[in-house]
């Protein structure tokens, strides 16, 4: 009921609820509003319920018995009431309160129900009535949070359901027994998930569910789940008799938190419901992704969407499951380990040592254990293992017990007579300690009874100092390794009793060594035989090694390196896990025994994020209030918007120093404001990702206008930030906007991955929103500027290339009009050259000269496109003809923009396109004039692709003149530009020209360099140099005498001329002339003359020369001189008489007419 305030709150031992029962009737008939845990009703968070009723009760009672002395939960509670004033204790049983509890009165009830003081009952209600009458009933509404710190009211976050059906035996049941008996089961459940530290979220007679990882999330949330299953079948169907179905999964919930209570929802719940109607009783079923993940630990048989548990494996452990599949090998742990021997050979050595390893979750302590283990056991060392747990803690030294079955090799099922047997076989000195020892491990025995105990306090030292002397005696018979695990979850007994065993063994062979999480203080005072080892995240070279090791690489690209250790924070665990989730995505790959990336955008995998959250919810409120907040600004996060949001809350600086002191948060700056990083990426992340989307969003647009308002005057610093906080707050339209300008900021940087990211996002942020004209237009816009920055970093095959380019086409469909269709189209024209279309290259670059026919510059800028398709298609003189007028243009103010805009500046692939096509006319020095003046332009705008287009154009003139020289220097220069400015596609090309340079030149040891960088290039999609690799190849068949091979490849050249470029295709004819010229020369003489009058047709003066002069020594071969020189004569004629100096080609030509002028007999066959 909302707004209900209790007169008073009951606090008991659950298995006390039989006895409790009368004492709350009791107390009700005086007219008291009685508030005790039977009474959460289904849906409602039980913890939550209970915290709200403590803080609002006007009187607790506080029952003590046997049972409830040892309970956290009550100890808890009666803290509260002691802390408000507001307790009453009563005894039900002979026993001693807590210490804390014990300078108050309590009234005596010893024998409740059955037997008690009359006169004593009589007191507890005076005392009752005297308290509430000191206290005025309280509002029930929330606890008011400091002023500007309002504590988050829900969170997202994975959890593991578990839900049960019960089957009754028909409808003729007695109501009475029904109801007795379901409150007996119902309590037993009630207890259970205290004990697992589960939340129940219904409790009825048709079954129950129970919610784990809500209240404190564990790494082996699913596992605990999935056993606690198992448990409660035991427990109702063999304690109960019931007929229990049971199904498991697991998924985020939204958890919210209200005045009246809290809630649980989402589709989970349903899945899990749905999991145990398909269950047959007694049967476990749970959902196929939970399945995956519980496969190492249970035996399962799966079925479709789901998987029946039959029973436990072997593997304990997370570690257990690494260690089924092979551990990878340890790095940058060499100084631990080195400690480790030390410690082992000292108690080897009959000394006693004391280790605590104290790290953060996922450094690697379980594994320094385990290394530990394989240490001590190589050494004849005994070794126990014992484990902290979050749930079960209620159970004293369940640690220990834990540790005695390691050491005398029983497992957990172990009755009483078969583990005394198995301590008197240990060693037959325990055999006094049985009792004690027996109770310890939970199966007390009839032979071996417990003498008397005064209390139970008695009792626990009673056990402690048993199990204390029982691992002496086993010592002194072997050294021992105690190994305790996730000690910070080590229930109250144990702990209690670890100072005084550390303190023991420095008098025995024995070393203790602990796994501890950095907020749990070392339980031991400072000893000489006692140490701390404190371990760090991995060095950036340990980082490499592992992530080689786990993907069987021989070394990792740094860019990678870089992003995995900035993701992972060097911790081994994170690491290993997103590693091995990206290798399974395919977005990580090996190439050539280096492991790069093809895409690492994951989520984090949910072993890291389960770890993480773990941490998070052993917080304060407070803090991961605040954490929540900060994590809005991203990983680093200033003052300022904290002081905005908490209206400058006076505790804020003291959250943030405590943040500090936790190791979540490091301050990396002071002046001129104080800024923030979290310490770990996926600490950010989970905390980002726990807040609820509507308050996400909330959060996310009062950082967009905050940073809006801070920046008004240079938004575009900001753009990619506000464009971030835009799209998480669901404002589209904003966020397009933001990303656009952060896009065309990081293109004017020469950061095209960038450039490209940011614009595909803007495009994905329009395509949301409602069609219209101007929607149409701003999309337009960012896939052009997408596709343009793909062009450069990702090559024009790509998959993501084509398929921006194809959204151009499709927007272009519809679109007549508007400023975007002239860049749009030349992106079209770039794109369909490149992979060699030529027809819808054409088609673009004439639909840009009709559009651009009013402007001068524009239209001069679109005739350079259909010039650049005349010259692409062996047509120089038609190219030339166009270029005139653009290349006497001066340089437009605005060509730097728009050289970003279209790739490469029009002016200057015009004077590329007239210095390559005055060198096929044979005007050689004017042609490398128009390359240098396209290279000054290019410098002068400043534009990194311009540069690389005309490198690459003067390396492919160089090779037409057989000027390997220069060449090779353009080429060289062109990786230069490629890879300081991150232009993949041109990179791709340097690499396959300096190859094919010093193959001209006879270096055979570059050809595996070659056909790898001619691969790269294939797979840029660039059909151009594509034919030159295969006319290279081609050359290289035929010098090895594989005629019929360089005929195979320079069919495949051909076949990329249908539609593509043909400018190779003299080129290609004089390499299949060479060919034939081993097969049948008289066909290769008839091919070579055929091409040299298609060169002269078409102008291709200089590419005439270098067939002629290879057609000449094919004629002179066959005695045929005098054609031979008529053919040469004719080629070099076309050369004006001042060039035939101007290459190596022509020279060449020229020495090859006089020898067959001068001396014709030395060349005839």
């Amino acid at each position: 009921m909302r707004g209900r305030v209790p007169d008073i709150f009951i606090s008991y031992a659950s298995q006390d609820t039989a006895r409790v029962r009368p004492l709350v009737n009791r107390l009700a008939s005086e007219g008291w509003d009685i508030w005790w845990d039977r009474e959460i009703i289904s849906g409602q968070l039980w913890e939550s319920a209970i915290e709200k009723a403590v803080a609002t009760a006007r009187c607790m009672v506080v029952i003590w018995s046997e049972r409830s002395v040892e309970s956290d939960w009550v100890r808890t509670e009666a803290a509260e009431g002691l802390a408000r004033d507001c307790l009453v204790p009563v005894l039900i049983d002979p026993v001693v309160p807590p210490l804390r509890f014990r300078q108050l009165h309590c009234r005596r009830l010893t024998g409740w129900p059955d037997g008690h003081d009359p006169h004593e009952l009589d007191g507890l209600v005076a005392d009752i009535t005297a308290r509430l009458a000191r206290t005025t009933p309280r509002v029930a509404t929330p606890a008011a949070p400091a002023p500007g710190l309002a504590l988050e009211t829900g969170e997202r976050r994975p959890a593991s359901i578990v839900s049960a059906l019960i089957d009754h035996d028909g409808d003729d049941e007695d109501p009475e027994a029904v109801l007795e008996r379901t409150q007996a089961w119902s309590a037993a459940v009630g207890q259970f998930a205290r004990e697992a530290s589960a939340i129940v979220l219904h409790n009825d007679v048709n079954g129950f569910a129970l919610v784990f990882g809500v209240t404190e999330a564990q790494e082996d949330d699913e596992i605990h789940a999935a056993e606690s299953a198992f448990a409660l079948n035991r427990l109702l169907g063999h304690g109960h008799g019931l007929d229990v179905r049971f199904g498991l999964a697991t998924g985020l919930v939204v958890v919210t938190t209200t005045a009246a209570g809290g809630q649980i929802s989402g589709t989970a719940l349903a899945t899990a419901a749905a999991m145990a109607q398909r269950a047959m009783p007694g049967e476990i079923w749970c959902q196929a992704s939970a399945a995956g993940r519980l496969a190492p630990y249970f035996a399962m048989d799966r079925a479709g969407d789901g998987a029946r548990l039959m029973a436990r494996t072997e593997v304990r452990s997370r570690l257990d499951a690494a260690r089924a599949l092979g551990l990878s090998p340890l790095f940058g742990r060499r100084l631990e380990t080195a400690l480790l021997d030390a410690l082992v050979d000292d108690v080897q050595g009959g000394s006693g040592r004391a280790l605590a390893l104290v790290a953060d979750a996922g450094l690697g302590k379980s594994r320094l254990l385990h290394e530990l283990a394989l240490l001590a056991a190589e050494r004849g060392v005994r070794i126990g293992h014992g484990r902290g747990r979050l749930y079960n803690r209620s159970r004293p030294f369940g640690v220990f017990a834990d540790l005695l079955r390691d050491l005398v090799g029983v497992d957990a099922d172990a009755n009483g007579e078969r583990l005394a047997h198995a301590l008197q076989a240990r060693s037959p000195a325990l055999a006094p300690l049985l009792p004690e020892l027996l109770a310890v491990l939970g199966a007390e025995h009839p032979a071996h009874a417990l003498p008397p105990a005064g209390d139970a306090q008695s009792r626990k030292r009673q056990l402690g100092q048993a199990v204390i002397a029982a691992l002496a005696i086993m010592a002194a018979d072997q050294p021992l390794a105690l190994l305790f695990d996730d000690w910070h979850r080590a229930d109250e007994a144990s702990a209690e009793l670890m100072p005084q065993l550390a303190a023991m063994a420095a008098a025995h062979p024995m070393l203790i060594a602990l796994a501890l999480a950095p907020d749990t203080p070392v339980p031991w005072p400072t000893l000489p035989h006692c140490s701390q080892m404190v371990l760090r995240p991995l060095a950036r070279g340990d980082v490499a090694a592992l992530v080689a090791a786990i993907s069987r690489s021989e070394r990792v690209a740094p860019d990678l390196l870089a992003r995995l250790t900035e993701q992972s924070d060097g911790v081994p665990l994170f690491i290993e896990e997103l590693v091995r989730a990206l290798l399974e995505d395919g977005a990580i790959v090996a190439r050539n025994g280096e492991l790069v990336a093809v895409s690492v955008n994951r989520a984090m995998p949910d072993s890291i994020e389960a770890v993480v959250r773990a941490r998070l919810d052993r917080l304060e409120p407070a803090i991961l209030s605040l954490l929540r907040v900060a994590s809005v600004m991203g990983r680093d996060f200033g003052r300022a918007f904290l002081d905005a949001h908490f209206g400058g809350a006076a505790e804020l600086g003291t959250l943030l120093d405590r943040a500090v002191a936790l190791g979540l948060i490091q301050q990396t700056r002071l002046l001129p404001e104080p800024v923030w990083r979290f310490r770990h990426a996926a600490t950010w992340q989970v905390a980002h990702d726990s807040l609820l989307m509507k308050r996400r969003r909330s959060l996310h647009a009062e950082a967009a206008a905050w940073l809006g308002a801070q920046a008004a005057d240079d938004a575009d610093s900001l753009a990619e930030t506000l464009a971030m906080h835009c799209a998480e707050a669901a404002q589209p339209e904003a966020a397009a906007g933001h990303f656009m300008r952060a896009s065309q900021r990081a293109a004017r940087g020469a950061l095209y991955r960038q450039a490209a990211s940011f614009a595909q996002a803007a495009a994905d942020q329009l395509a949301s929103l409602p069609a219209g004209p101007e929607v149409h237009e701003r999309l337009l816009e960012a896939r052009v500027a997408a596709a343009r920055a793909l062009f450069l970093v990702k090559g024009y095959g790509h998959s993501e290339t084509i398929a921006a380019v194809d959204g151009i086409k499709a927007l272009m469909d519809t679109a007549t009009a508007g400023a975007g269709l002239v860049p749009a189209l030349w992106v079209l024209f770039r794109h369909a050259y490149n992979i060699g279309q030529m027809a819808p290259a054409m088609a673009a670059a004439a639909r840009l000269e009709q559009l651009c026919a009013d402007d001068p510059v524009e239209g001069s800028r679109a005739r350079m496109a259909v010039a650049l398709v005349h010259l692409l298609m062996g047509e120089p003189l038609r190219a030339l003809g166009l270029l005139d007028d653009l290349a006497a243009l001066p340089l437009p103010a605005d060509e730097r923009d728009y050289a970003e805009r279209v790739n490469v500046s029009p002016l200057v692939q015009a004077w590329t396109i007239m210095g390559l096509a005055r060198v096929r006319v044979g005007d050689v020095a004017g042609g490398w004039a128009a390359f240098d003046r396209a290279e000054a332009l290019a410098d002068e705008i400043g534009h990194a692709s311009s540069k690389a287009f005309v490198l690459g154009y003067r390396d492919g003139a160089a090779h037409m003149l057989a000027d390997m020289d220069a060449a090779e220097a353009a080429a060289t220069r062109l990786k230069q530009v490629a890879e300081q400015h991150d232009l993949v596609h041109w990179d791709a090309h340097a690499r396959m020209k300096l190859a094919m340079c010093r193959l001209v030149r006879g270096d055979v040891s570059v050809v595996p360099a070659f056909l790898a960088a001619e691969a790269d290039v294939q797979a840029l999609g660039v059909v151009m140099v594509r034919e030159q690799g295969l006319l290279l190849r081609a050359l290289m068949a035929i010098q090895g005498q594989n005629f019929a091979g360089a005929l195979a490849l320079l069919d495949e050249a051909e076949a990329l001329m249908v539609e593509g470029p043909r400018q190779l295709k003299p080129d290609i004819m004089r390499v299949r002339m060479l060919a034939l010229s081993g097969i049948d020369m008289e066909a290769a003489v008839a091919l070579g003359m055929a091409t040299l009058d298609d060169c002269a047709a078409t102008a291709n003066h200089a590419r005439a020369v270098q067939l002629a002069c290879d057609l000449a020594t094919i004629l002179s071969r066959l005695g045929r001189d005098g054609e031979a020189i008529a053919r040469l004569t004719s080629a070099l004629a076309a050369i004006p008489a001042d060039q035939r100096g101007a290459a190596p080609v022509f020279r060449h030509a020229q020495a090859l007419l006089a020898r067959l002028t001068r001396e014709p007999q030395e060349t005839a066959i």
